[in-house]
């Protein structure tokens, strides 16, 4: 028999890359807790992930191009652009809920196609095209609902329960984005 040594897995070391945000993350918490002691509490946690959701649910998009090696400045201002194209018809009366989310993802996906035309057959740069997409649909965003003062009422409460709504515990957003997550992966 060969005299076999057994050796000890030998420890990983983290990459400062991987724990230098969660460092600073724990610090910037504790910082908080300090500065405002009622800073670690349900509500506060459930705010920010709520917040944080919606960052998620864009990033998600955000990620695929990204993947590719691009970029896309217009990605904020689509998503309000095409939630008010949805919600337009649906606040004045003339369209189902259901109807208006599907017209917003309708509206979204021909920004995201005009911004692909742009960068692939074009040969526009994606920097420069999603930028001119931003711009544009920052001045549709403001003409249509005229600085956010045109439908800032009389929405659905199946709308209002997508964004301030609860699944038993789980903030509606939060969960969406679960979801989504999960499906993209």
């Amino acid at each position: 028999m060969k005299n076999d040594i057994i050796k000890k897995p030998a420890l990983k070391k983290i990459p400062l890359d991987k724990i230098v945000p969660i460092l600073l993350f724990v610090v910037m918490c504790v910082t908080f807790t300090i500065l405002k002691p009622g800073y670690v509490n349900g509500i506060n946690i459930k705010s920010i992930l709520v917040q944080t959701s919606f960052s998620g649910i864009i990033s998600l998009g955000l990620t695929l191009v990204m993947m590719t090696g691009g970029v896309d400045m217009s990605n904020g201002y689509t998503a309000g652009l095409g939630a008010i194209a949805g919600m337009w018809f649906v606040v004045s009366g003339s369209m189902p809920m259901w109807l208006g989310i599907l017209v917003a993802l309708g509206f979204v996906l021909f920004i995201g196609v005009v911004n692909g035309l742009c960068v692939s057959r074009l040969g526009i740069a994606p920097f420069v095209a999603t930028l001119g997409t931003m711009y544009l649909g920052m001045g549709l965003q403001n003409w249509l609902d005229d600085g956010g003062q045109q439908i800032s009422y009389g929405f659905p409460k199946a709308y209002i329960a997508l964004g301030q709504g609860n699944i038993g515990f789980i903030p509606m957003p939060v969960f969406i984005f679960i979801i989504l997550n999960f499906s993209s992966n």
